[in-house]
């Protein structure tokens, strides 16, 4: 305390100074909120759906038992997996509406999920972006995996990758427009599915 003594009158540069500094928090903390629309790229905007970095997954639910070494695609059924078969479904619902497909495009990864059709937007030199009915920033013919494997050394504990990869539509040879992935672990004591 730098004050002279706790009389109102000697502290009002400290007290408007904290008020401020108050306000300012309040007001960049609801900024960043999604009342005020902030959004990441459509690959995080999967991930966070599906597989959240806090909270809770719908991919972590899934009975350790039905988490089988593999590579599965959005929207894939096994009568045999139902609980994996519903989180795949929940990544195709978040999947469509994240994505759009490109009429003519041969890449088309996860062609099973009926994309619609992306608008583009962006002029001349800008950046071209892609849009669907959802989002007007969306990933062009994604391929979006998720991959389960067995930790090496721990027989009780699934890694989950989530892989994300968007080739460019205009330059197919070129860089990929996104490339990301997201890995969580599932402990068979973990009681996430109870």
């Amino acid at each position: 305390e730098v004050a002279k003594s706790r009389r109102y009158a000697d502290r009002r540069v400290a007290l408007l100074v904290m008020t401020g500094f108050v306000a300012f928090m309040w007001v960049s903390n609801w900024m960043g909120s999604p009342e005020f629309l902030v959004e990441s790229s459509p690959d995080e905007e999967v991930f966070q759906e599906i597989l959240p970095q806090e909270g809770e997954s719908i991919l972590l639910e899934v009975p350790f038992d039905e988490l089988e070494k593999g590579v599965f695609h959005p929207g894939e059924e096994f009568d045999d997996l139902p609980h994996l078969s519903e989180a795949l479904h929940e990544l195709g619902l978040a999947v469509y509406n994240h994505a759009c497909t490109i009429p003519g495009n041969e890449i088309r990864a996860n062609a099973a999920l009926n994309l619609t059709e992306c608008e583009e937007s962006g002029e001349g030199g800008e950046l071209v972006r892609y849009g669907n009915h959802f989002t007007d920033n969306a990933m062009p013919d994604p391929d979006i995996t998720l991959t389960i494997e067995e930790m090496p050394g721990q027989p009780s504990m699934k890694v989950l990758i989530l892989r994300a990869e968007v080739e460019n539509p205009n330059d197919p040879d070129g860089p990929l427009l996104f490339e990301n992935q997201r890995i969580g672990y599932r402990h068979e004591l973990s009681g996430y599915d109870r």
